[in-house]
């Protein structure tokens, strides 16, 4: 979980969020004893009765980007919360609880009830008569989020992370004594189980052909989304444009990233699964310098984590779960990591200085496991089991032009693609100890791009030629078409969709356009999108984005 944003009014309130993020919204009322009223799609947590000053917090879950705060009528001021559930997990609210009196000491009152596995978070809100006061001192173990000072005062806290308990505690602030309200609630977290469906249909398409900014833009390299496929960004090796849509396609911005270092390509883009943090590598004018940039608001801004010259037509970057570990490819060089957000870079000499390509670095949920495969000495598979200081050639699978690698959440099943040879598909359930070849019956044979489950129950391969795409529920022993679109032939680039698998969004890398289809009841699957290389921190698929060229021109 993560906190998004906040918003100050009187009875209003401008709130930024993405569908899908919990909104909670605390409005004070200072001088009467009824509480302010509640919106139209906001549930009620508490508000006083008979009460004077009186309050009343409600919650909903966003189904609009920047949703409206509606009327809290009565008012005299109000702040709203925003907050994001991990991928693949929904967020709710919990136990609550509230502390009223006079003065300068505010009591935040402890919650009897919280989930004991330290994933809640608590939230704190205070309102106060009088206007000069402190009350944005927070308690201990949160932090402040939010203060306004109208003609009361009223503040927000959180706790910044998960917590197992939450037991009462003062603060003295300064200020003129008068009444005060205090509450606190639980947020909680849970994963969501996929969802079960059936046949598929294209629905719907994004085309930017027209559009007057990506004029220039002749193919998309790199795609990346968080994994309940509301946040997808996308960038083009050959420029320093960007798009992203927050809200599952919907919508779409567009813009030249301005980047510190005057960066004229992007290598490669990676997320961490919540698509708050992302992560892309970037080189000048004839690839002379080379930097990594982090962005911490969903692509607006950058920050120059890194310039780092070994990592030169760097090939695919991907991170774990809460992108604490980062790992790159270079085609012509080694396997780096960092574990620091990319400000600092290990060149992994037991790698190999080998052509390693992109679509074929995989990484496990935290990061101790990670495939790779070159194009050169041999072709055969390279896994690490600790976090990429010693590699071991895997020849159990064969050497073979690999284009696609997966690997579940815990990095035990592995399923590897390729197009040469009259076996296409590789499984191992062993963390590549051992490998068995699959048939998965494509008639174009020539098998792009493939994904596992974070669970390892579920696979899914597209083939190029005809782009059809195939998935399994057993294994690898039987696969199903899920879909098949001519428009889409031979410019195959990846998938995404949301939790539940309802919506599919195919993504084509071709002159000027990005088109994304929309899929229906696909069967148990929920699949997101990341470049190159994946992070699987829950059962969500996660499609890598290929490009022949990038591949064909390092």
């Amino acid at each position: 979980m993560q906190f998004i944003s906040s918003a100050t009014g009187t009875t209003t309130a401008t709130i930024t969020n993405s569908i899908g993020d919990l909104i909670i919204i605390f409005a004070f009322r200072s001088s009467s004893t009824t509480a302010p009223t509640l919106p139209a799609g906001f549930t009620n947590i508490n508000s006083s009765i008979g009460a004077n000053p009186s309050y009343r917090i409600g919650y909903r879950v966003a189904t609009a980007v920047n949703q409206s705060s509606g009327t809290w009528t009565g008012a005299t001021n109000l702040i709203a919360h925003v907050y994001r559930a991990d991928s693949n997990s929904k967020i709710s609210i919990g136990s609550g609880n509230f502390s009223s009196s006079s003065g300068t000491t505010i009591t935040y009152p402890g919650i009897g009830a919280l989930v004991t596995n330290g994933t809640s978070w608590v939230v704190g809100f205070v309102g106060h008569r009088s206007t000069n006061t402190t009350i944005e001192t927070p308690p201990t173990g949160m932090i402040n989020r939010s203060d306004i000072v109208g003609s009361c005062e009223i503040a927000g806290h959180d706790t910044n992370g998960g917590v197992s308990s939450w037991t009462a505690r003062n603060v003295t602030v300064t200020g003129t004594a008068a009444s005060w309200i205090s509450y606190v609630v639980e947020i909680k977290e849970a994963p969501i189980s996929s969802g079960v469906g059936s046949s598929s249909a294209r629905t719907s398409y994004y085309d930017n052909s027209n559009s007057t900014t990506s004029s220039n833009v002749s193919e998309w390299s790199s795609v990346a989304s968080s994994k309940d496929g509301m946040r997808i960004f996308a960038t083009n090796n050959e420029s320093a444009y960007f798009i992203r849509s927050l809200d599952g396609g919907q919508t779409w911005t567009e813009s030249t990233l301005s980047l510190s270092g005057s960066d004229a390509k992007i290598y490669c883009i990676t997320s961490n699964a919540s698509g708050s943090r992302l992560f892309i590598v970037a080189a000048t004018t004839g690839d002379a310098t080379v930097h990594v940039y982090m962005s911490v608001d969903q692509g607006t801004t950058w920050t120059l984590q890194a310039t780092n010259n070994n990592l030169v037509h760097a090939s695919a970057i991907v991170s774990s779960t809460y992108a604490n570990n980062l790992c790159v490819s270079v085609y012509g060089g080694y396997i780096y990591t960092s574990t620091d957000y990319g400000v600092t870079w290990i060149q992994q000499t037991g790698s190999g200085s080998r052509n390693w390509i992109i679509n074929c670095l995989a990484m496990s949920d935290d990061g101790s496991k990670i495939i790779a495969a070159p194009d050169n000495t041999g072709m055969y598979l390279y896994i690490s089991t600790d976090y990429g200081v010693t590699w071991t050639q895997k020849t159990g699978a064969g050497s073979h032009y690999w284009t696609s690698l997966s690997m579940s959440g815990d990095g035990s099943k592995i399923l590897a693609v390729n197009w040469d040879g009259a076996d296409h598909a590789y499984i191992s359930t062993n963390s590549g100890s051992t490998w068995t070849s699959v048939d998965v019956n494509t008639t174009g044979n020539n098998l792009i791009s493939c994904c596992v489950s974070s669970d390892g129950s579920k696979l899914l391969a597209i083939d190029q030629l005809t782009s059809q795409t195939y998935f399994s529920l057993d294994n690898g022993t039987t696969w199903t078409t899920i879909n098949s679109d001519n428009t889409l032939v031979n410019s195959f680039a990846g998938l995404s969709s949301n939790e539940n698998g309802s919506r599919v969004y195919q993504v084509s890398p071709s002159k000027n356009y990005v088109k994304m289809f929309n899929f229906i009841n696909i069967g148990a699957y929920s699949i997101a999108q990341h470049p190159f290389g994946w992070d699987l921190s829950s059962n969500d698929f996660i499609i890598p984005f290929y490009n022949q060229k990038n591949s064909t021109s390092k």
